[in-house]
Order: structure tokens, then C-alpha cells, then sequence
């Protein structure tokens, strides 16, 4: 009876709140406005941890700069249009500020909002910590107003935003500021300048946005500012336009993934910046300016990591940086460091002096890109790197290579170097740089490069003293049709008969064509003398061209690549941990844990090679060398 009571003295209230604008209504206890028309005069304002129910139908007006604020309480609404009372001035919005996760915005029509304050242009403003339960908005119409923004959250509120219709907005339609896990997921962003505005401001910023639709936006799909701590995906669907507006660093622990489709647009002088610990994978992505008059920066990655890799992407319409070889990809780190993979890219078409900058001790594998344009080199090689080029086009720029490598050879084979003005390739001349490697290219001749002391009669791209070219790919030849050019098989073989593409003469799991393109021995199984197999380090993504590298680690879980190729388990994911391999004492089948034990009946067979029998041959490769030693040590310690 009591309840019937309560009801009915609610429902007067609400019909002369329906029938006649009233001053501000401040709701201090749970409150249910049944269907109906409600016109405030003012404001409405929650306190006191109480709840605003306001059932399906109904329709809530407000008069000029009205607004509902939501200040420590929660406000449940289905299907209810929250509007404008005289159709000609607009109201000021919602504020959720310290709500809790009873509030929700369900199939509501929100309109005719001039933005909730000019600091916080938005129809909806939602402020509250990382502790704070998150906001609801699913299925809502928002939009029809001359507000900048749709939804504005910030202070590290985690709201979920699902399956909206967002239309209309000059600004971003959710603009998300410091949210700790906002989920944006199924919405339908409409004529807005921006659909999503993502502002990464800290360690704990990582928005879930995927499975929108975007249609006309004027400026772009996504904007992003701010720096990347930690691992995020800008993974929408093919062709949705992320607009990088202050440039982006990618700090210790930062791991951006772009998925493919996407296009990155780069406002003018801004650079993606890859810093030490951080991770750039982008797969067919293009990254471009977002003003065709005023270039961006490049892509620069600083002591990099092996989980880094721009793989079939384009990148274009960037002037490099003076500070960063003036490139449009710059790749720099220690001789002990990983390194990204560039490889199946398109690299031109912009201001950029040069390419690719490789300094430092870094080498990385460029492969089968296309690197064209450039006004000093394609691709510039310093320090003490030591990089494998192959498969790459490298045309139309004044020099293609640059080597100017102090301690070690630049290895460069099976790739088209020809058009470039003043040389194919390029080496420092002094006794300190070493020979190229510069074999089984092809330099726009048949008759070779143009070498005034070794091959005068060359009318292929020049090369200087300090290339070794010879042999050069004459005609492409390739009499057997097995990949491999026929001068490849002859120098090693003195026949084209004993490799085909699907031989591996010397077992080491990398077939002979592989071989060929990448340059390692086809009669050494481990090329580097690093104690991996060649076919074993391409697998990992490592170079078999450069010893000790096997201890990269992409998804820095403690455990190489190398190891988790051979346990079977996901190198790039971070959860999926080796078993123990290497308990093997007391022999067979181990004691339970890797320790002294191991260790020493590891040394008892040290150096032993052809050996099937030995129990710590743990990469599988037939001896028991550094590589066995290295993986012993990833596991000891460790007790099953």
C-alpha cells in the first residue's frame, strides 16, 4: 500500500513537472519518472548516491543552457529523447561526474545540444577516475545539434560506447581523454569532422575501438595525439583514416599494431617515434601526409626491437628530419640491439632526401621493397651496421646504396639497382670501409655496372673501387626455371643442376632458393657461425648473416624467439610460456628443475657435433654448441 502511495505522489509530481516548467529539480533519493513529457525550466541535478529511472517513452525538455548533471548519483534511461523545450534554443547536455554503473543511456535519442560547457563542448560529458564503474551509452541517437562534440570522457573513466548512431559533430564525435579501458565498439559515425579522438596521455590509457563504421568524415575516422605506453591496436576496417595530429612515441612497454588497410595520415612536421622498449608492427598500412602541401617527418626507430616491422606498407609525402639523415625511415641502435624488418614496402614520393638511414650497429632485413625518388640515396648505410639487402628495387634516386660501414661488409644481392643518376653503389673509399658485397644484382645491363677500372664497358648503374659486383645477373638468367640465377649455381656448384627450388643441400631447413636471395653459404647449415641453423634464424625473423642474434625476444617475455620456435609456442605473445626443456639431469627424463646438475653434464658435452644420442642438444641441430648454452640459461632456475 505504501508503495502504491509513493508511486502515485510521484506521478503528481512528475504531471506538473509534464504540465508546467518548474525551477531546478534536484533529486536526492530514487526517483521514477514514468513515460511522459517533462519540461525543466532549469536544471536537474542527482546527489546523495540516488538514482533517476526514467522509463521508455518518455520525453524530457529543456529550456535555454539547461542541463542534467549526474553529480554523485546514477541516471537509468531507455528509449527516452532528451531535447530542446521551445525548438529554437538549445540546451547544454548531460554530465556524469562521479556516477556509478547504474547509469546507462539505452536506445535514447539525444538532440539539440549546444555542448554541456565551452570548455567541454560535448552533449555528453562523462569525468571520473580509474576506480570509477564505467558508463553505458548503447543504441543512442546523438546528434542534430550545434555542440562540437557527441561524448567527452575523461579522468580515466572506462565507459562503454556500443552500437550509436553519432551524426553531425564539427569536432570528434567521442573524444576520449585519459580513459584507462573505454570499450567503442558497432557505432555508426556519420558527417563528423572525427568520429573517434583518441588522446593517449599516460600507462594507463588503452581504448578498445573496432567494428565502427565511418562515413563521410571531413578531417578523419580516428584522431590520435599524445604517446603509447603499453599495447594498443589501431585496427578498425580497411580504408579508415587515422590522423596523427602531434606525432606519436612509442615508449618502453608501447606496442602499436596497424592492422592492414589502414591509412595513417601525418600532420605537417610530425614524426613516429619508435623509442627504446617500444614496438611498431604495421602490415599494409600506408602512412602519408595529411596535408598534400606540407610534408611530415618519417618513421624513426631508436634502438629497436625485433618485433618492430613495417611489412607491405607505403610510405610516402615525408621530408625526413635533418636530426635523422634527413629519411623517411630512419633506423639507428647498438651493435647488441634488435632490429625492425622493413620489407615488401613502397618508399618514396616525397621530399626526403634519402630512403632508408641505417646508423649505428643496427641490422635490420630490408626485403623486396621498392625504394624510389630520392634525391642523395635510396638507401645510406654508417656505422658499424650491417644490414641485408635483398630482393629490393631500388631506381630513379641519385646514388641507390651508400655503404660507409667501418667494422663490417654491407651484404646486397638480388636486387634491381638501376636508373639511379650518379651510382648504383656507393662505398666510402678509405682503407677503413670494408668491400661490399655486392653479387648477383642486376644493375639495368647485361653487360654490368659501369666501373671505370673493372668493367669500363658496363653501361648498368656505376659503382665505385670498393663493390664487389661480379658476378652480375647478365640477362636474369635462369635456364632451369628454378628461382635461382644460373651464375649463383655455377660459382657455387659449377653446375645448374645440384640445387632446385625445392632442395636444401645443406639441411639446414632454409631451401637453396632461400639461399640464394638472402645470400647465406648453401653448403654451411649455420652461415654465421652462431651455432643456429640459417633456416632456423629466418624463421624467428633473425639474419643468418649475423651471429649471436638468436636471443631476440619480440614478445619480451623472457624466452627467445628461437625457443619458442622450438617449443611450439607464440612468439609474439607474451602469455604463452616454453616448457622446461632443458631438465635433463638425472638422465632421461630429468629431475624436476634446471641446475647445477644440468649445467655441468651440459659442459660434459660441449663442442660434440653429429651426435644423436646427446641430451642437450636442445635446438635440435645435430651439436651441442652456444646456442644449446643459451637456452640451457633461459631455463635454469626453473622448477616444473
Amino acid at each position: 500500500m505504501q508503495n502504491l502511495i509513493f508511486r502515485f505522489i510521484i506521478l503528481i509530481v512528475c504531471c506538473l513537472i509534464s504540465a508546467t516548467p518548474v525551477a531546478a529539480v534536484t533529486i536526492n533519493s530514487d526517483t521514477v519518472w514514468p513515460a511522459d513529457t517533462y519540461t525543466i525550466n532549469d536544471n536537474i541535478i542527482i546527489l546523495n548516491g540516488a538514482t533517476l529511472t526514467i522509463e521508455e517513452g518518455a520525453t524530457v525538455k529543456f529550456v535555454t543552457d539547461g542541463y542534467l548533471w549526474v553529480q554523485v548519483g546514477a541516471l537509468d534511461a531507455r528509449g527516452v529523447i532528451f531535447t530542446w523545450a521551445d525548438g529554437l534554443n538549445e540546451w547544454r547536455g548531460i554530465n556524469f561526474s562521479g556516477s556509478d554503473s547504474r547509469s546507462r543511456l539505452v536506445e535514447c535519442t539525444i538532440e539539440h545540444s549546444k555542448g554541456y560547457s565551452d570548455t567541454f563542448p560535448a552533449m555528453v560529458y562523462l569525468y571520473g577516475s580509474v576506480d570509477d564503474p564505467g558508463l553505458l551509452v548503447e543504441k543512442c541517437s546523438i546528434g542534430n545539434g550545434t555542440a562540437d562534440q557527441g561524448i567527452y570522457v575523461a579522468g580515466g573513466a572506462s565507459p562503454q560506447i556500443l552500437n550509436n548512431n553519432f551524426t553531425g559533430f564539427s569536432d570528434a564525435a567521442v573524444y576520449l581523454q585519459s580513459t584507462q579501458t573505454a570499450v567503442i565498439t558497432g557505432n555508426k559515425f556519420d558527417s563528423n569532422a572525427v568520429g573517434v579522438h583518441i588522446y593517449y596521455t599516460g600507462s594507463n590509457t588503452a581504448p578498445t575501438i573496432t567494428g565502427n563504421t565511418y562515413f563521410s568524415s571531413t578531417e578523419a575516422d580516428v584522431r590520435v595525439t599524445g604517446n603509447i605506453y603499453k599495447a594498443v591496436a589501431w585496427n578498425e576496417g580497411q580504408g579508415t583514416v587515422y590522423r596523427v595530429e602531434t606525432g606519436v612515441s612509442i615508449l618502453e612497454n608501447g606496442y602499436l599494431t596497424i592492422t592492414d588497410g589502414i591509412i595513417v595520415k601525418m600532420n605537417p612536421d610530425k614524426i613516429i617515434w619508435v623509442q627504446t622498449g617500444g614496438v611498431l608492427e604495421a602490415t599494409g598500412v600506408t602512412f602519408t601526409a595529411a596535408d598534400e602541401t606540407n610534408e611530415w617527418d618519417g618513421i624513426w626507430f631508436l634502438r629497436g626491437d625485433s618485433r618492430s616491422r613495417l611489412e607491405n606498407c607505403v610510405i610516402e609525402g615525408a621530408k625526413g628530419r635533418s636530426t635523422h639523415g634527413n629519411a623517411m625511415v630512419y633506423v639507428e641502435g647498438g651493435v647488441a640491439d634488435a632490429y625492425p624488418s622493413i620489407i615488401g614496402c613502397t618508399i618514396g614520393n616525397g621530399g626526403a632526401q634519402r630512403g632508408i638511414y641505417v646508423g649505428g650497429g643496427s641490422s635490420p632485413n630490408i626485403l623486396v621493397n621498392t625504394i624510389s625518388g630520392f634525391s642523395d640515396y635510396g638507401i645510406y648505410i654508417t656505422g658499424s651496421s650491417a644490414p641485408l639487402l635483398a630482393g629490393n628495387t631500388i631506381t630513379g634516386n641519385n646514388r641507390g646504396i651508400g655503404a660507409f660501414t667501418q667494422s663490417k661488409s654491407v651484404v646486397s644481392r638480388t636486387n634491381r639497382i638501376e636508373g639511379n643518376t650518379e651510382y648504383g653503389f656507393f662505398t666510402g673509399e678509405s682503407y677503413i670501409y670494408p668491400v661490399a658485397d655486392a653479387r648477383y644484382n642486376w644493375w639495368g645491363s647485361s653487360n654490368g655496372p659501369y666501373d671505370l677500372m673493372g668493367n669500363p664497358s658496363g653501361t648498368g648503374d656505376p659503382v665505385n673501387a670498393k663493390v664487389d659486383y661480379w658476378p652480375w645477373v647478365g640477362s636474369i638468367a635462369d635456364t632451369d626455371d628454378d628461382g635461382i640465377w644460373d651464375e649463383w649455381e655455377m660459382q657455387n656448384f659449377t653446375n645448374t643442376v645440384t640445387v632446385s627450388d625445392i632442395s636444401d643441400l645443406d639441411e639446414d631447413g632454409l631451401l637453396d632458393t632461400g639461399e640464394f636471395l638472402l645470400g647465406t653459404d648453401p653448403k654451411n647449415n649455420d652461415s654465421d657461425g652462431d651455432g643456429v641453423f640459417d633456416g632456423l634464424e629466418v624463421q624467428c625473423f633473425l639474419n643468418p648473416l649475423l651471429a649471436g642474434d638468436f636471443g631476440l625476444d619480440r614478445d619480451n617475455d623472457g624466452y627467445s624467439d628461437l625457443r619458442e620456435l622450438i617449443s611450439g609456442t607464440d612468439q609474439w605473445n607474451s602469455v604463452d610460456i616454453p616448457e622446461i626443456i632443458a631438465d635433463r639431469e638425472p638422465q632421461p627424463s630429468g629431475d624436476g628443475d634446471v641446475d647445477g646438475k644440468d649445467l655441468t653434464s651440459f659442459i660434459a658435452e660441449i663442442g660434440l657435433f653429429n651426435c644423436s644420442t646427446c641430451q642437450f642438444d636442445l635446438d635440435n641441430d645435430g651439436d651441442v654448441d652456444r646456442a644449446d648454452l643459451f637456452l640451457l640459461t633461459e631455463d635454469f632456475g626453473r622448477t616444473e
